[in-house]
């Protein structure tokens, strides 16, 4: 499943996006959670071990990022878990969002203020990559378009953009 942003330029279909300007962000998107192990492939039997399991799905988010000319500047992909399909107890068990509070923000600051330390700005490109996954299994369908045909389910080990 694809979604794209307010831009009749994007593509309505992942194989249309594949074979698009999306398919270098694609699969950058995609490599990312390869290589910071975000998820391990497990056969599609192993998930379920006598107990019910809910194999959730992906979507491709696609946006057009564009400078203040209107120009098309690059294009972005984001891949995303379908948490609107999650049930509780057997997907999660309790939800927050993982953000810092802006009390928190200005407590260091006050902080690195009064002792005389400098502070520094960090960005973090796939933040939701690195929180690791605790008390649920989460298990998730290969994404669209990368697929390798082995039957196997993705095993979250670490965060993903969606899920509650």
């Amino acid at each position: 499943m694809i979604a794209t942003v307010c831009d009749l330029l994007n593509p309505t279909s992942v194989q249309e996006a594949l074979s698009s300007e999306h398919k270098w962000s694609m699969d950058t998107e995609y490599e990312s959670p390869m290589k910071s192990q975000t998820w391990e492939l497990v056969p599609r039997t192993s998930s379920t071990k006598n107990k019910p399991v809910n194999i959730l799905t992906s979507l491709w988010i696609l946006v057009l990022k564009r400078n203040e000319k209107g120009e098309i500047e690059r294009h972005k992909a984001r891949l995303a878990i379908k948490g609107y399909r999650q049930k509780y107890g057997l997907n999660y068990l309790e939800t927050y969002p993982p953000v810092v509070r802006i009390e928190s923000v200005r407590l260091v600051l006050l902080l690195s203020l009064l002792l005389g330390l400098e502070c520094r700005h960090v960005d973090f490109v796939t933040a939701f990559q690195n929180g690791v996954l605790c008390g649920v299994d989460i298990y998730m369908k290969q994404p669209e378009g990368y697929d390798d045909g082995s039957g196997r389910v993705c095993k979250l080990l670490k965060g993903l953009y969606g899920p509650k």
